[in-house]
Order: C-alpha cells, then sequence, then structure tokens
C-alpha cells in the first residue's frame, strides 16, 4: 500500500504548480494528495487541508513577509515539513528561514531526492507515533536446487499478479547473484543493481533503497541483479538481511527471485520469508535435488514442514508421478503449473509478463491463483534463527 502524504504548495506560479505535481507523481511507494494555495488564504487552507508537507516559494514575497508567513504556516499543523524555496542564498534569509521553522531550504524546485528524503522522514516520524501503514504482508522465496524449473517465470509473473489484485506496492529481488534475468524477462536495463546498493550500504535507508529500482510499467518495483558475473561474489549475507530489512518496511509484498545456488544470500531469504515455494517438476533430477536440498536445511534446524512445492509443467504420463513426488519429498504438491509454452516462450523473448501475452493461459491462472492465496494470508512472525552462519560453520568442520 502506497504511503498518504498531503502537501501544500504556496506559490502564485502555474507553472511551478505543475511542475511539483509531476515530480510527486514519480514518487515511488507514496501517493501525494496536492493542494495549492496563494500567500494571502495560505494558513487558512492549511486549517482546512491539513498537509503533511508545505512548499513555500519565498520569493514571490518581498523582504522578510515569505518567512513571516513561513512560521505562522508552521504553528498551522504539529510536524509539518516545510521546504522553503529561495533564490537568494544571503546569511541572513537562512537565519530567518531557519528561525521560522524551515526544515529544508533550496534554492530551486525540490527534486525527486529532496522530496523522497523529507517524505520518508514523514512515513517514519507516523510509524513512532502509531499513525503509519501496515507493516509487510509477505516475503515470498521462490527457489529451486535445480536450475531451469521455472523459478524466474513464477517470481516475475507473481509479482506482477499480487501488484494487479491487491494494488498495493510490490517489489521483486533479483537474488540469482550470477545469473539472474529478470531484466530479461521484463525487458529493461538497469541503472542501478543489488551490487550498487550493497557499495553503498552504510547510507541505505529508504530514499537510497527506492532511488535504486526499476519502475515496471506494471508497477511493480525490481531490484536488479549484478551486471556481471564476477561481481555477485560482492553481495554478502549481512547486506542482504539489511537490505531485505529496508524492502519490509516498504512494500506491501516483497518477492524474491532466489534462483538455484544454495548460498549464503540465499538462505537469508529463505530463512527470512514467509512463503517459500520450492519449484521442481516430473524428471529425476529435479525430485532428488529439492530432496537434498530439504533434507540439508532440516539437518541445519530448519523448519521445512511449511514449504509450499510448485509443480511445473506437470506431464500425465509420466513415470514419475505426483504421488512418487509427494513421498520422495514427505510434501503435499501445494500448486501445479500447468504447460504452455507458446505463452512462456514468447514472454521470455519479448520480455513482457505472461499476462500481457495472453491473459487466458491457464497457466496465468494457475500463477493468478498462487497470488490470490498469498494476499489472502495473515503475516506470519519472523524469527531469526542464523541460519546462513550455522550452514557455513558446519561446511567448514
Amino acid at each position: 500500500m502506497s504511503e498518504k502524504i498531503k502537501a501544500l504548495v504556496v506559490t502564485q506560479d502555474g507553472g511551478k504548480i505543475e511542475q511539483l505535481r509531476t515530480a510527486f507523481e514519480a514518487l515511488p511507494g507514496f501517493e501525494v494528495k496536492a493542494e495549492t494555495a496563494q500567500f494571502n488564504d495560505c494558513l487558512s487552507r492549511a486549517g482546512q487541508f491539513a498537509p503533511d508537507a508545505a512548499v513555500v516559494f519565498l520569493d514571490e514575497q518581498p523582504g522578510s513577509a515569505g518567512c513571516l508567513i513561513l512560521e505562522q504556516l508552521k504553528k498551522t499543523r504539529e510536524n509539518l515539513f516545510v521546504f522553503a524555496v529561495s533564490s537568494e542564498r544571503s546569511a541572513e534569509l537562512i537565519v530567518k528561514a531557519i528561525r521560522a521553522g524551515a526544515d529544508e531550504l533550496i534554492s530551486t524546485m525540490p527534486n525527486t531526492e529532496e522530496l523522497l528524503k523529507a517524505f520518508v522522514r514523514i512515513a517514519e516520524r507516523r510509524k513512532q507515533t502509531g499513525g503509519g501503514p501496515s507493516e509487510t504482508k509477505r516475503v515470498v522465496a521462490v527457489y529451486s536446487p535445480h536450475g531451469g524449473s521455472g523459478v524466474t517465470t513464477l517470481a516475475v509473473n507473481l509479482a506482477v499478479a499480487l501488484k494487479r489484485l491487491s494494488g498495493e506496492e510490490v517489489v521483486l529481488v533479483d537474488l540469482d547473484l550470477q545469473c539472474g534475468e529478470t531484466p530479461v524477462f521484463l525487458d529493461f536495463k538497469p541503472l542501478y543493481t543489488i551490487l550498487d546498493v550493497c557499495q553503498g550500504i552504510g547510507n541505505l535507508d529508504q530514499a537510497y533503497m527506492a532511488g535504486a529500482l526499476y519502475a515496471h510499467p506494471s508497477g511493480v518495483r525490481v531490484l536488479a541483479p549484478p551486471a556481471h558475473l564476477e561481481e555477485g561474489e560482492a553481495v554478502t549475507a549481512a547486506d542482504f538481511e539489511k537490505i531485505l530489512e529496508t524492502l519490509r518496511s516498504m512494500y506491501s509484498y516483497v518477492v524474491i527471485d532466489a534462483g538455484s545456488h544454495l548460498s549464503e544470500t540465499t538462505l537469508v531469504a529463505i530463512e527470512k520469508a514467509d512463503d517459500v515455494f520450492m519449484m521442481t517438476d516430473n524428471m529425476v533430477a529435479s525430485v532428488r535435488a529439492v530432496q537434498r536440498c530439504l533434507d540439508t536445511l532440516t539437518r541445519l534446524g530448519l523448519e521445512t514442514d511449511d514449504f509450499q512445492i510448485v509443480l511445473n509443467r506437470p506431464i500425465a504420463r509420466s513415470e514419475i508421478s505426483t504421488g512418487d513426488i509427494k513421498d520422495a519429498l514427505k510434501l503435499e504438491i501445494a500448486y501445479k503449473l500447468p504447460i504452455d509454452e507458446a505463452t512462456a516462450v514468447v514472454a521470455a523473448n519479448h520480455g513482457k509478463p505472461l499476462e500481457k501475452v495472453n491473459p487466458r493461459s491457464p497457466l496465468v491462472e494457475a500463477i493468478e491463483g498462487v497470488a490470490k492465496s498469498i494476499a489472502g494470508e495473515a503475516t506470519k512472525a519472523q524469527q531469526g534463527r542464523g541460519l546462513f552462519g550455522r550452514f557455513f560453520s558446519e561446511a567448514r568442520t
């Protein structure tokens, strides 16, 4: 769910109003309702509208009149965040603006980064006073120890379906650090990747995180994988845990494409997820790989009874029946994703969600069923067990 912010723009310039409206619409994770006022009625408008933030263009008022209005405006609402905009940078004006209560004094129109930082601060203040939005509803990890089992297909299209069905904020994390293909499946070239976030981990906050995400036309935000295979080694489990914690505070649904490698970062994703979808098919090699993975995780003390097995491309007359898979894994098959190679291949080759290629595909309907199930469940309490540390300490002994 987007954080709702009310912003009051105090100016007599229609062009500035339109510029700010455009900037507000571009802010990830925020739904901004903007009202405008002139200087002679801004105090009454503030009383009626009850804004969270205000942008005041001081240059439009002579002398110190703008700062006087700013001071009065600040008194109309507790915790009002005020941008004071003035091309004048004299020491006298700076002192007056600060004393009047300006939170930010800038010389030009506030940019997206400045607005985002301010609105994140407002959202954090709300949470501290109990007025913030509900916590993340679900962290979902899609994983298979056997490559080619459809992990990326499910993760990408599950995120898109969750966004469409719930209307809430969804982020897709590509944690396949060597061969992540979400940019291919969604046809984009990322400006930033998870590696960039890790390199600035000391500065990580919601504003920094939001700036690193790609905004897909579906409404899903995407944290892209490293651009080069060797860069994946620089993404540590500790860094990813901080990234996941930050994303939890920003998005209703976090969908993780956990790839097919059992690494420290993968284990963090599996351990912290509310839902783990373990994918397989009817092939002996795939079922055996899942069986060994479940055994390893169980030996490490992780409860796998709640893992949900997803059978991809089930073959009715396969020598390996669904009953055989159930017996081998000691888990029920939660979902089946039917074969629709025509839709899947076209979608992957053109970088489109499945529903954009064939909305009536049985594969689309099956993934929508998974999304509805996730959206209908309550959030589970997260309890860290330090799994990845135990895994690698045991591996070294």
